[in-house]
Parts: C-alpha cells; structure tokens; sequence
C-alpha cells in the first residue's frame, strides 16, 4: 500500500497549501471544478452552469486503488495512481473550453512503472437562460487522445481509468448532454443544493471497442457557504451489453473552500457493480480514494468592477438630479441639460487622457531618462472627481504603463506624493491629498504586485505649489500626482 500511504501523507499538505494561499476572493456560489478538465462540475459529473467571461478554472487531483482481482490487463494487487490537471477558460457567457492532462503509476509484486496517460480537450456550451433561472442545459464535446504505453483494464469499458489510461493510438470521442438545477440561494452565502444530470456516448475510433453509453447524477449540498457535500452515481457499458450493473459506481466527496484562491476536496469512488463470471469477475475494484486542490481566477474582474462603479456612479448623479428638478431648483429641462453637460465633460475628459496615453507611449524612453535623471515623475494624466478620491476609469491604462515601467528599476524606493491647491481649509486639503496619493499606490501595486513594498503615499496639501493659486490654470497645475525616488544614490546604477 506503499503509494496509497504516499496519497494519505500528501492531503494534510494540500489543506495547508489551501489555508495559506493568497488570491482573488471567491465567489461563495461559484465553486471550482473537482473535474479533472477544470469545467465547473463533480468529479465525474459536470454541471450545466458555465463559468462566465473571463473565468480562468484549474484542478489538480491525485487518485489511487488496488487491484482486488486478476482483470486482462491488470493483475491483483497491482496498485495504480492517477494524477490529472485539468485547466478551463470561459469564452463567453455560455461557452467553456478546457483541457485536460493524465499521468500515471502503477506497481504489482514484481515490478512497476510509469508513463503518460490520456490528454483531453473539449468545449462545453450552455443554452441561454433568463438572469437567475435555477434550470440550465447544455452540451459538451471531448476528445480523448491516448499518448500513454499502458491502458488499464483493456477489456471492455471497465475500470475507473478507463478514459485517463488510454494508450497511444487509442483515441475516442466523449459527447454527453447536461441538465442542472441551482437551488443555491445567493443571498445566503450560496447555501442550498444543486442538481446535475448528464448523458451521452464516448465512440472509440477502434472498430473493436464499440460505442460505451454514459450517464451520471450528482448532488451538491451547501449547509455553509464554505462547504460543498457531494453525492454522485455513474454508470458507463458497451451499447451491445448494456447492463445496469455493467460498470457502476458512488462517489461521496467533501469540498472546503477557503476564502482564497485554493479549494480542498476527498473523495472515493466506491464500486456497486455487480460481479461477473471469469476471466473478468468485476468491473471496478472496490473502491477508488482521491483528493485534490482547485482554484478560480477572473482575469474581466477589475474591468466588470470598473463598470460597476461608473454605473453606481452614474445612478447617484441622476438621482441627485431627479431630486433637484423635483424640488424646482432648475426649469423642466435641467435634469436633460445637466446630464449633457456631464457627457460633454466626460467625452473631454477621455480625449485629454488618450492624448496624454498615446504622448505617453510616443516618448515613453524620454520619459523614462528623464525619470531617472530627476528621480520626478509628475503623473499628468491621473484624474479624480472634485473633492472625491477615486481613480477616474480614464486613467487606468495611464498608470498601468507607469505602473510596468517602474518595474524595470527594482531597487527604487519611490513616494507617491499628493498635493492640492488653496481650495478649501489646509487640515482637509491635506487629507485629501494623502487619501489620493493612497489610492494611485494601491491602483499601481494592484497593476504590478512586484511594487508593493517599494511605493509609499504621502499626502502636501497645498504647501508646495509650483504655480499661483490666484489663477484658474495654476490651480490646476498645482492640484497634482507627482512619483520621486526618495533613495536617489539607487538612480546611478540605471543612469
């Protein structure tokens, strides 16, 4: 059992990868995929719900079991272990691509060995459905390419490798169709329980495997938003032979999902089928023990927030607006004005900041030279709404090529400085300032992770202006974002 007490030795250290990973924070209702190829799902059963735009999935998961009896191509005793990656993307709102990869080992009385498995890539789509449906439906398609020198359990569709084992040249088509229901409520954490159904075929292009029938149901139960209770039943025969009992096996799991990047999941796939006559008693050894680490990262999230935020926005202004009109502090036509003039204003705001990005991208080796010539950057481009401190959307992509730039130099220490001008009382300006030159460094590090630690904010107010505040433009020039090096003697070595 020496590979089955290396499995049982490795989870605790799976569970403390997963305790300690940093990353994005989940959404408690959306759980990575125990599947092998990354799509959302169980372990073997996969569900209808397609990860949205931009959702990046992957999975790792080891299984093992032992032969129980002498089966062609395995001998009893013979200890197999599987370990499958699996990653998938979301293309859209309703389309799931993924891929898959397997390898494995085996070890009897009197040898062992190793080698590649099967490789998988696939597409899973979802039929559109109204905002909230607790119904979806969908298809997916897989190709199966074997690359390996040893398949398991060659006779028949037995075994539970029968699909991560196949042998180079054994190549199959898997194509099933999936139903689920969502009863997880959103509103509570994602407490509640979800239901998946599929069916289907996988066609061997060898003419003497013939078609195998599929079919699967699973059931999530979410008692807390951190823990997933899982009970599935798969079912795989020959069309000639179908047999209820001709593989069948259920499948308990458990999932824990951390507040970070990395879930934790064990499981076993515990073998019902009923025993045969010989050379082939079973068709599944009697249980299958696995474990594995799964995460999910939304690469649109920072865009889909942004959105978000203008939106709120927006909201709260015509709101405001409404609230205006309705108290008769304007004629019947102020609300249409204002909105108008808050376009114009935005439409002028977005070609100052793509004039300045694209001045930006045209003389960036300049920029850098003198940079670091001066140890001052002054960042012209970098806007924020009247007395607000939040980063205008327009000058995002600004301070992302600043961002990256200042990655090249990573023996810089440099201050965010923020000043303001006499507008106001000294006390607030300051902390206005200070609360902007905040919010550039996190924009900043959030760009480049590799800068945190390096950037620090400090806030001026107004009591170092570079021009009057007498005049509309100096006031203007004197509310400013400015990068310094506050370690200068670094600034030799990049001259």
């Amino acid at each position: 059992m020496k590979n089955s007490a290396n499995l049982l030795r490795s989870l605790p250290v799976l569970a403390a990868l997963a305790l300690s990973a940093q990353g994005q924070s989940m959404e408690p209702t959306r759980s990575p995929s125990q599947s092998p190829y990354g799509v959302l799902g169980m372990s073997s059963v996969t569900s209808s719900e397609a990860m949205g735009q931009g959702v990046m999935n992957l999975n790792l998961r080891a299984k093992f079991y032992e032969q129980n009896t002498n089966v062609p191509g395995v001998t009893s005793g013979t200890q197999i272990t599987t370990v499958s990656g699996g990653a998938a993307l979301g293309v859209n709102s309703y389309m799931d691509v993924f891929l898959g990869m397997n390898i494995y080992n085996w070890n009897d009385n009197s040898s062992s060995g190793s080698g590649f498995g099967s490789l998988a890539l696939g597409a899973k789509g979802t039929l559109p459905a109204a905002k909230g449906a607790p119904i979806r439906m969908g298809l997916q398609m897989m190709g199966i390419f074997g690359t390996g020198n040893n398949q398991f359990n060659t006779n028949r569709v037995d075994g539970y490798n029968y699909v991560e084992s196949r042998s180079e040249g054994s190549n199959d088509l898997l194509v099933r169709v999936t139903q689920s229901y969502l009863g997880t409520d959103k509103e509570n954490g994602g407490v509640g329980f979800n239901v998946h159904l599929n069916e289907g075929v996988i066609s061997s292009f060898e003419a003497e495997k013939g078609i195998a029938l599929i079919a699967g149901v699973g059931v999530e139960i979410i008692p807390i938003s951190q823990l997933i209770l899982g009970l599935e039943g798969n079912w795989r025969s020959l069309i000639a032979s179908t047999s209820m009992g001709d593989p069948l096996w259920i499948t308990p799991s458990v999932t824990w999902r951390t507040p970070k990047f990395v879930n934790v999941n064990l499981g076993v796939d515990i073998s019902v089928s009923a025993d045969r006559a010989a050379p082939s008693p079973e068709a599944l050894a009697p249980w299958r023990l696995f474990g594995g680490i799964s995460g999910s990262i939304d690469t649109q999230k920072a865009r889909r927030n942004r959105g978000l935020r203008n939106a709120r926005r927006d909201s709260v202004e015509r709101a405001d607006l409404m609230r205006r009109a309705a108290r008769g502090d304007g004629k019947s036509d102020s609300l249409d004005r204002a909105m108008d003039e808050r376009h114009r204003n935005d439409s002028l705001a977005l070609a100052d900041a793509n004039r300045r990005l694209q001045e930006l991208r045209d003389n960036l080796p300049r920029v850098e030279k003198e940079f670091l010539s001066s140890g001052l950057l002054v960042l012209d481009a970098v806007y924020f709404e009247t007395g607000k401190t939040d980063i205008s959307i327009n000058s995002e992509p600004y301070l992302e090529l600043i961002s990256k730039m200042l990655t090249k130099y990573p023996k810089l220490q440099i201050s965010v400085d923020g000043h303001a001008d006499n507008v106001g009382g000294a006390e607030y300006n300051q902390q206005l300032s200070r609360d902007r030159s905040v919010a550039v460094a996190n924009y900043m590090v959030k760009m480049a992770p590799s800068l945190d630690g390096r950037l620090t904010a400090r806030g001026y107010g107004y009591t170092q202006p570079k021009a009057s505040n007498e005049t509309v433009a100096g006031r203007e020039q004197n509310r400013r974002t400015e990068l310094s090096v506050t370690n200068k003697d670094a600034l030799r070595e990049y001259r």
